[in-house]
């Protein structure tokens, strides 16, 4: 079972997918859905969620940069375990662009 099949993190998260599809360009409410689907590991909707944060132009501060950076060695991960070397390698070195500020 995953974070968001326990019941309050998947009260938060539909609160949260509500509150930034209200208010769209809201970049706290971009932020917290971000950082929720990071807790809750689900990988892809996170690296999304933290690039459209991103583009909208949510603060790219330490705290965001190293979670984005997490999801996308996740991703990393998931990829490599599948046996998809190149997605693995791209994903990481997302990671590290990421961590460096790009």
């Amino acid at each position: 079972m995953g974070f968001v099949d326990l019941a309050p993190w998947k009260r938060a998260l539909e609160a949260a997918e509500a509150l930034a599809k209200q208010n769209p360009n809201d970049l706290r409410a971009l932020r917290l859905l971000a950082e929720i689907y990071t807790e809750t590991q689900w990988a892809i909707r996170a690296w999304e969620a933290w690039m459209n944060y991103r583009e909208k132009g949510g603060t790219w501060d330490e705290a965001a940069r190293q979670a984005a950076a997490k999801v996308a060695r996740t991703l990393a991960f998931y990829a490599n375990q599948r046996g998809d070397r190149a997605e693995a390698e791209r994903w990481a070195a997302q990671a590290q662009a990421v961590e460096a500020g790009q």
